[in-house]
């Protein structure tokens, strides 16, 4: 990829064409990282672990260990680059533990709570 600057040397400005020969991995702001997930063949077919779908920061618990939920309700709120995003649950359940805190700092694939049913 060649890219076109404008440099300055002893205060007179030079527009060059630079050539970008570093290999594509690792450059700029690019970043690669492995996600691990909850192990399905953990989990039983009652129970559902919720994970973190992004990088982010836990605004509000809306729910308590023990809590009975239904399908659909607003579980916990995560803000990412000022939005906020609210994790539901995708069933009915009991809250049987929750990892995180508010104002926690959470990565993608991050374990957030566990529902019973």
């Amino acid at each position: 990829m060649t890219r076109k600057l404008r440099i300055t040397i002893e205060e007179k400005e030079y527009e060059v064409l630079v050539e970008d020969i570093t290999p594509y991995e690792g450059r700029g702001r690019t970043s690669v990282r492995k996600v691990v997930l909850p192990d399905a063949s953990l989990q039983d077919e009652h129970e559902e672990i919720r994970i973190s779908p992004h990088n982010g920061v836990i605004v509000e618990i809306f729910v308590t260990e023990g809590q009975m939920v239904e399908k659909g309700e607003k579980l916990m709120a995560i803000e990412a680059m000022k939005i906020i995003n609210t994790i539901t649950s995708h069933r009915q359940g009991k809250i049987t533990n929750i990892e995180v805190l508010v104002n926690q700092t959470v990565y993608e694939g991050q374990k957030l709570l566990t529902i019973q049913s």
